[in-house]
């Protein structure tokens, strides 16, 4: 599995979601659905797609429900994320801070973020930043890997390309419907708990929020309802050879979110974060070679 398929998987729930400056209201005083899927082309033939996601907004939260019948809660006011699957019959609960802990040492385990990637990463941190462009385009000719709903195609939807430096895989696009807004508020909540996951994604991700940020800004808020990303297949190359796609097939108001599905069931059973075992068995393969290699602590 390559890295933006990992990041992607991550990330989907919360695609299209600016960062502004906080503010005193409701999160979410108009609650709304969004129904997207991702699509990955890795520019050799071979293409990847999630099944639909449907997301919810509303309150404090932001409930993503999956086709499997499990679903994500965020609840920004306790700073934590649940999943809830009750087909298996368990659940598990993590904070902000504890989540992007465990992504980040589980990327790091893994070599999604290589040692040189990070390295680098830390030597350019006080370094000038590539300047970030955004180009207003014409947002007919819209090329879709789904139908999209007519709800928001008849809208002035607006279209933006975003570059930064003169790398290939640091260029995105995004569609953004300006009839949905979030409260300042709401999108300070969202651009904290973003901030935690960053911290397992390296430096290509926060560079894609500073860029979507850039786009929003400029469109003068709104929701993205389309997103599309070139990126390279390994974290190190030069090349653009992919690209990835989350696409809105369906956009609506809704009176209110159902507690249901901010309701944990009774009669679960708490799990540990899948992460967390993860995170146990690199740490326990990381200690099986150091006592191989015979290289003693310090």
């Amino acid at each position: 599995m390559s890295s933006p398929r990992v990041l992607l998987l991550l990330f989907t729930a919360l695609a299209g979601v600016p960062a502004l400056p906080a503010q005193t209201g409701p999160l979410f005083p108009e609650p709304f659905r969004v129904e997207h899927h991702v699509v990955q082309d890795d520019g050799d033939g071979s293409r990847f797609v999630t099944d639909p996601v449907v997301d919810t907004y509303g309150g404090s939260w932001l409930v993503s429900e999956r086709s499997d019948g499990s679903r994500l809660i965020v609840d920004f006011a306790r700073r934590e994320v649940s999943e809830v699957d009750t087909g298996r019959g368990i659940y598990w609960t993590v904070g902000f801070s504890q989540l992007g802990d465990l992504m980040a040492r589980a990327a790091r385990g893994q070599g999604l973020i290589p040692e040189q990637a990070v390295q680098a990463q830390e030597k350019q941190a006080g370094s000038e930043e590539a300047p970030i462009v955004v180009e207003e385009l014409p947002a007919l000719g819209r090329r879709s890997s789904a139908p999209v709903n007519e709800a928001w195609t008849r809208t002035v939807v607006r279209r933006f390309r975003v570059s930064a430096g003169d790398r290939p895989e640091e260029t995105l696009e995004l569609w953004i419907d300006p009839t949905i807004h979030l409260a300042p508020a709401a999108q300070a909540a969202i651009a904290s708990f973003e901030s935690e996951l960053r911290r397992g994604a390296g430096a290509a991700a926060e560079l894609s929020q500073k860029m979507a940020a850039a786009a929003r800004t400029q469109a003068g808020g709104g929701f993205t309802v389309r997103q599309v990303q070139a990126f390279a297949l390994g974290p190190l190359s030069e090349t653009a050879t992919g690209r990835l796609e989350d696409v809105t097939t369906r956009i609506e108001r809704v009176e209110s979110l159902p507690l249901e599905l901010v309701t944990i069931p009774e009669g679960l059973a708490r799990i540990p974060h899948p992460l967390e075992q993860v995170v146990r068995f690199l740490a326990g393969e990381e200690e099986r070679r150091r006592m191989m290699s015979g290289v003693e602590d310090p």
